[in-house]
């Protein structure tokens, strides 16, 4: 839970008072009332705990080929998007070098992944369980667009998170979760099936760029 605290800027003006001393003074019978005016501000201090979160993600790039993966698998959306840490052709392209075992519809299959370490720094000692955190990891496709087609009208990150709780342990006086597995599993969302729809999509999405999203939450929990 993060906290604002409001800070009053209150300037003064110096003075000196000075109480009639050897000369006479008016003075009246009546009621006398002074008032006085002191301005101010109010600024609102920056959330600190956001400085103390740090995400590191184990890649800087990956690159997508889209491919049939034979005429037996024309209308098999699950296969033919090949990860790669390389590509400059289909001769030379570098294909990802770690897989991972990932669980898809009814059996378990090799796909290939990512990691991300994350540290909140300036741990005081309390519980962890006074501490939740989630993440999540979404496959986000701005500027890969001809103006009426994007890449996620085609491809789609399958292996997508939401809100996945994640584990803090304690690590000296920071609170970490280190090496935390993302799988890349990509699928079609819509396979060409003719010539006509493969020129459609290599129009619309082919050297075009896309964007993985790690999203990390950190609440402090309050009784």
């Amino acid at each position: 839970m993060h906290n604002k605290y409001l800070t009053f800027v209150l300037p003064v003006l110096g003075g000196l008072a000075i109480v009639g001393a050897g000369f006479s003074a008016w003075e009246f019978q009546e009621s006398i009332s002074k008032s006085d005016t002191l301005s101010g501000d109010i600024s609102v201090t920056d959330i600190a705990e956001s400085d103390r979160l740090t995400v590191a993600l184990s890649a800087e790039k990956i690159y997508l080929e889209l491919d049939q993966d034979g005429f037996e698998n024309l209308n098999n959306q699950d296969v033919g998007i090949g990860v790669y840490s390389a590509y400059t052709d289909e001769s030379t392209n570098t294909p990802w070098a770690s897989t991972t075992s990932y669980t898809y519809k009814s059996g378990s299959i090799a796909v290939p992944y990512i990691t991300f370490d994350v540290t909140f720094e300036g741990y005081t000692g309390i519980e962890t369980s006074d501490y939740t955190a989630t993440y999540s990891f979404d496959f986000l496709t701005a500027g890969a667009t001809d103006g009426t087609t994007t890449i996620d009208d085609y491809i789609d990150l399958e292996s997508a998170v939401t809100s996945q709780e994640l584990t803090l342990t304690v690590s000296g006086n920071n609170l970490v979760a280190e090496d935390v597995v993302l799988p890349l599993h990509f699928i079609y969302t819509q396979k060409p099936t003719n010539t006509t729809e493969y020129n459609t999509m290599v129009s619309a999405i082919d050297g075009k760029s896309f964007t993985l999203s790690l999203t990390v939450e950190l609440t402090a929990v309050t009784e």
